[in-house]
């Protein structure tokens, strides 16, 4: 009798296993059954857009020249995660406004630029890239504007950006007339020994589920709305969603997850540049106490908060973001020796 009990849970437990180990396989095969969209070449998607390459690396870029007024200066304006140039759509014609030279980018891997699933999201690596870019765009403002000396520029990073706009300041300090980070995500996230990247299978599933759950209208609406702190507009969800649904998105998503890595602490510590942090008081996304995290490694630090915004101030924001942006640049063309038009609070302190 215990024979045949001892026969019966022996069988019993192959057929478990055996179970397992089918509906493991399976969960293992099915995402590489599910098709991927390929990056393909898209025409440009603005009347300002061009693009730089280098080795495999395509940047779409928009310029945005002075409009009638004296030139002032230089600024380049970094999206955050899942932005881009569309991010800065009301900020960016109001600075060429005011005379400065604007440049608005995509990050590899998002808005129009080109989709490697192998690119390097390193902070340090963008940096590189993207001052490889002004190198080209400085002759042009040289010819515009007849200037002879070195070409500097004003660094504007939102959330992600903000790391990649320190990272370019670290690389190129002389280069940098002044660092803003607008709500900037500069700190790396705890990681456990188990990662995503550990496991290709699991990498394959967050493709599709990007590509076939997530990246869509009413998700993107409500990333939005957490990211705003508000309703978006039928507009902002269309200027969000219409590039992250360009072919190859989910693709290039892994590259990110396994290379994205932001500057140590103490290598941001060591800037010292005149540096200005715009923040939502309300962001849900980076919380406003980073900002003095940020201000404890750069005492230079100038910190404006926007009472009543979120993680996207110069969306949600745009009158009292940009006024106190145009405040401080023009506090920082000639490192405070030129007038100021519009002066925040914290210029009077």
């Amino acid at each position: 009798m215990k024979h045949t009990n001892h026969t019966k849970n022996h069988i019993l437990l192959k057929r478990i296993l055996s179970s397992a180990f089918a509906i493991l396989l399976l969960v293992s095969i099915i995402p590489y059954f599910v098709p991927l969209s390929k990056p393909v070449t898209h025409a440009l998607p603005y009347d300002n857009s061009d693009t730089f390459t280098i080795d495999n690396t395509t940047i779409h870029y928009r310029t945005y020249p002075p409009q009638n007024t004296k030139y002032q200066g230089n600024v380049i304006m970094i999206h955050g995660l899942g932005g881009s140039t569309f991010s800065y759509e009301k900020s960016a014609p109001f600075l060429a406004d005011q005379g400065y030279y604007v440049i608005t980018l995509d990050l590899p891997g998002f808005g129009y630029s080109s989709r490697n699933p192998d690119e390097n999201h390193a902070q340090t690596h963008r940096s590189s890239l993207i001052w490889q870019c002004l190198d080209q765009i400085e002759d042009q403002i040289k010819q515009s504007y007849n200037i002879t000396e070195s070409v500097k520029w004003h660094l504007v990073g939102h959330s992600m950006g903000g790391g990649t706009v320190a990272a370019m300041a670290h690389q190129e300090p002389k280069r940098t007339q002044s660092l803003v980070f607008v709500d900037g995500a500069l700190f790396e996230t705890s990681r456990s020994g188990f990662t995503l990247t550990s496991v290709p299978m699991l990498l394959r599933w967050v493709q599709v589920a990007l590509e076939h759950v997530i990246i869509n209208e009413d998700r993107i609406r409500t990333f939005l709305e957490s990211a705003y702190g508000q309703t978006p507009t039928t507009d902002q969800v269309e200027g969000y969603l219409n590039p992250l649904q360009l072919n190859g998105t989910a693709r290039s998503a892994t590259s990110l997850l396994k290379t994205a890595e932001n500057l140590s602490e103490s290598a941001l510590a060591t800037l010292k540049v005149p540096v200005l942090a715009i923040w939502g008081k309300d962001d849900q996304w980076v919380p406003f106490s980073d900002a003095n995290r940020i201000k404890a490694l750069m005492p230079q630090l100038k910190i404006q908060a926007i009472d009543g915004a979120g993680h996207c101030p110069m969306e949600t924001h745009p009158d009292i973001f940009n006024n106190n942006l145009l405040a401080w640049l023009n506090l920082k063309i000639s490192f405070g020796l030129a007038p100021t038009r519009v002066r925040p609070c914290w210029a009077h302190k």
